[in-house]
């Protein structure tokens, strides 16, 4: 730093400075951060999913988005996608990791529990990947996963859920204008009322019905559930977040206008400035969502160490390669590309005990943070990042991002104030929600 931004630095950090000109605004971050700051802003459009024809499709995100809501897709239907995934809660559900439902195909039986927090669905349209481990390559996909888990969504079955929608005239009618007929589930022969490939308990009721069926039959139901998840995708893809504080003032720096560059405090710029600077964070933490989109090991220590080690991203590459409903598989509108995608994706040890790098935007009202919910708020979050206080070891090579921030008391004040200025407080109002 010159002895000009120097004294441009220490300006801003004393009560009662003079207001800075625009100019000098900008001087108060080298071309560097500069270059950084305009790469976090504005959003850009949504990139097409080439994988769902109806990924963009109005009638189709209608649709998507009462099925959002609907406890009727869930085994006992007294749980929806937004039971997780609350609009009021940052769409996620403000758990460290969620709550578990009762379920009577787990009566008698081991108690299954979910290791992850539930991960906030703002801006997910961006994301290449789903979920913490990256199992799934499309919105569409991840969409399919919860409604057959036991302990998300109880443990339903694609032939429930299709014929909860076959069962309901209006449901029916929805899917029918968009994806055409559905098959004919009256015959109960045919198609069983519930059902399901379970490869890992093939006794279970649910695996028997669903290997009774006809190889014809079983792919009408997974075209069936196939486009439930695709019309989830195209109102997942509306939950969007672009106008916060932050991207004012950016905005605002590139347009010199003085007036609205006072939208920031001094702590809040000098936030932004350690991210793009000397915190490093936007090293992970890149582009106008705050995500490189890529998966680390952060070596935060798991929240109950009595459980298994997480693999992470280790087993979620063996895993969005084998899914059924990945991108380049038959139920894909476009398998192109998504199978070059999967043909170039390698597992290896340094993928152990990667997650997904969390976007940050509305970050300040979408905590607890990490994978398993481990750290409850911002400050901790960065006082982790200042001294790695209880950090793990690592199991595999080094990716060389982590290392201790050493930050002052002011540097981290600072940070928390920046990082509160990417919630974008209209958004949600935008969606029409119920």
């Amino acid at each position: 730093m010159n002895l000009r931004d120097l004294s441009l630095f220490f300006m801003v950090l004393i009560s009662g400075a003079p207001v800075l000109t625009a100019a000098e605004e900008k001087a108060f971050y080298s071309p560097e951060e500069l270059e950084k700051i305009y790469e976090l802003s504005p959003l850009p459009k949504l990139p097409p999913d080439r994988t769902n024809a109806f990924a963009d499709n109005e009638k189709a995100a209608a649709f998507g988005k009462i099925l959002f809501f609907d406890k009727r897709l869930s085994c006992a239907q007294n749980v929806s996608c937004a039971t997780c995934h609350d609009p009021k809660k940052g769409w996620s559900d403000g758990l460290p990791t969620p709550k578990v439902f009762s379920n009577p195909h787990l009566n008698g039986g081991p108690k299954a529990v979910s290791i992850r927090r539930v991960p906030s669905l703002w801006n997910i349209g961006y994301s290449r990947w789903l979920f913490w481990d990256g199992r799934m390559d499309s919105l569409w996909s991840q969409a399919l996963g919860p409604p057959e888990n036991p302990i998300e969504m109880e443990g339903g079955s694609r032939l429930l859920y299709a014929h909860e929608v076959y069962n309901d005239k209006n449901l029916k009618e929805k899917y029918e204008s968009l994806f055409g007929k559905m098959p004919d589930l009256a015959d109960l022969k045919r198609f069983p009322v519930k059902g399901c490939p379970q490869p890992s308990n093939v006794k279970s009721e649910e695996n028997l019905a669903w290997e009774s069926m006809a190889p014809a039959d079983q792919t009408a139901v997974n075209r069936v559930y196939s486009n439930l998840g695709k019309s989830l995708e195209a109102f997942e893809r509306k939950i969007i977040s672009k106008n916060s504080k932050f991207d004012s003032y950016v905005a605002a720096l590139k347009g010199n206008n003085k007036e609205k560059q006072a939208l920031f405090s001094d702590q809040e710029k000098r936030g932004l400035k350690l991210f793009v600077g000397a915190g490093k964070c936007v090293d992970c933490h890149s582009g106008p969502n705050f995500t490189d989109g890529g998966f680390h090991n952060l070596r935060v220590p798991s929240k109950n160490r009595a459980l298994p080690e997480d693999p992470g991203r280790f087993a979620g590459i063996a895993q969005v390669k084998s899914n059924l409903f990945n991108g380049a598989g038959p139920f894909s509108d476009d398998p192109g590309p998504a199978k070059e995608r999967l043909d170039h994706l390698k597992a290896s040890a340094v993928n152990r005990g990667q997650f997904k790098t969390p976007g940050l935007r509305n970050t300040g009202v979408s905590g607890p943070y990490m994978h398993q919910g481990q750290v409850r708020t911002l400050r901790e979050v960065v006082e982790y990042y200042s001294t790695l206080k209880g950090a793990t070891r690592l199991k595999g090579p080094d990716e060389g991002l982590l290392t201790a921030l050493h930050l002052s008391v002011s540097d981290i004040d600072a940070l928390v104030a920046f990082l509160n200025t990417l919630t974008d407080e209209s958004a949600n109002a935008k969606l029409g929600l119920p």
